[in-house]
């Protein structure tokens, strides 16, 4: 491994900001948006276009915040032991996960409950309710929420923890070497093989819940990305751009992304495995994938620079994301209220909600034990 290649990574942060920024834009528009999961929803907008907005970048932003975490676990692994790094991954991801969830996360599933489902008590009153069973609904409330990114994530790392481990040894095991050198010969395409297996094999039966145990589909095609991050920082999984006609990739990626397009048009096909539904898979592997690679060539090659902002915004990246979901669901709770243009909405949720989860994120970093349940370092 070359520390060279490291230091160099610093678009890497770039993206992970501007992709942080987006999913609070993204989960701004979808209070906007139909059909969607969202905790405020406004019922006299039901914006068809802004609905294939915010599917276009839903269907791969997840993954490429699995992907950067795979990248922040080299990082981790390579300046501290795995006891270190477990000791860490606790700190920085269980931890926060459980505050939010019952300390945020039933905020914004008390404005749930009281504008969906006719809850008509105080948030006090709600605690004990959202506390008593899981699942969104007027039978059990309890939840995750948006951090349902940061369980998966806990568990991924410590799932690929012996992996990471031997991979990073000079001395591996042979199937690990075995499996790096494939990896290393392969092609920008060879990972997409087993994303297909998955999607093609695991989605039929598991579409998508996110609650870690019935979720095999996204269990594992996150958890295979987020070992590509590790692999790709770590100099194995080489992306090599010289070698890799742009012209195909952009061809395949457009491809991918009008088969996106042509579906979300037309119903969600009702069989698995008939060759409607496995090309709308493979299709949306492809533009997934592609995505990432996408967004990595662009930083790459336009933002791989460093600055104290850019320092500065990446360390916020963690409590901001656990932060901004309760802060715009109760500033949207106030505006769908209001009789206005659907753009003026969208402005009035977004920006005050972006400003005010910057200013909570500096709040926390004044505090100690505001750091420790947040996850900042």
């Amino acid at each position: 491994m070359k520390n060279i290649h490291i230091e160099k990574l610093h678009y890497v942060e770039i993206l992970k900001i501007s992709i942080i920024s987006l999913v609070i834009f993204l989960h701004v528009c979808e209070i906007f948006s139909y059909p969607a999961i969202t905790y405020i929803k406004d019922n006299s907008i039901n914006c068809e276009e802004l609905t294939i907005i915010v599917r276009f970048f839903n269907q791969w932003i997840m993954s490429a915040m699995f992907f950067f975490a795979g990248i922040g676990s080299y990082y981790s692994l390579k300046s501290k032991t795995w006891k270190k790094y477990v000791v860490e991954r606790i700190k920085r991801l269980y931890i926060p996960m459980i505050f939010g969830t019952l300390f945020l996360v039933s905020i914004q599933t008390y404005i749930l409950a009281k504008t969906q489902y006719g809850f008509n008590g105080s948030l006090f009153d709600f605690i004990p309710v959202f506390i008593g069973k899981t699942g969104i609904s007027p039978d059990g409330y309890l939840n995750w929420g948006h951090l349902w990114f940061i369980s998966y994530l806990f568990h991924f790392s410590l799932l690929a923890l012996p992996f990471f481990v031997y991979s990073l040894k000079e001395s591996k095991p042979n199937f690990i070497q075995k499996i790096l050198y494939i990896i290393e010969k392969g092609s920008v395409y060879l990972p997409l093989v087993l994303l297909i297996l998955i999607e093609c094999v695991f989605r039929p039966h598991w579409p998508g819940s996110l609650d870690l145990i019935n979720d095999w589909a996204n269990f594992l095609t996150y958890f295979l990305v987020f070992v590509y991050g590790f692999l790709f920082v770590g100099g194995f999984l080489k992306l090599q751009y010289k070698k890799l006609n742009r012209t195909i990739l952009l061809i395949v990626y457009l491809i991918s992304s009008i088969a996106m397009f042509i579906y979300w048009h037309f119903p969600y096909p009702k069989e698995a495995y008939n060759f409607e539904y496995l090309s709308l898979r493979i299709a949306s592997v492809f533009y997934t994938w592609l995505s990432i690679i996408f967004w990595i060539d662009l930083g790459r090659n336009k933002f791989n620079v460093s600055n104290r902002f850019i320092q500065y915004a990446s360390s916020l990246t963690m409590p901001f994301y656990v932060l901004h979901y309760v802060v715009l669901t109760v500033i949207g709770y106030y505006v769908v209220q209001l009789k206005l243009e659907m753009i003026s909405k969208i402005a009035l949720v977004f920006i005050p909600s972006f400003i005010v989860t910057v200013l909570a994120c500096e709040i926390v970093k004044r505090f100690v034990v505001l750091r420790f349940l947040l996850g900042l370092k």
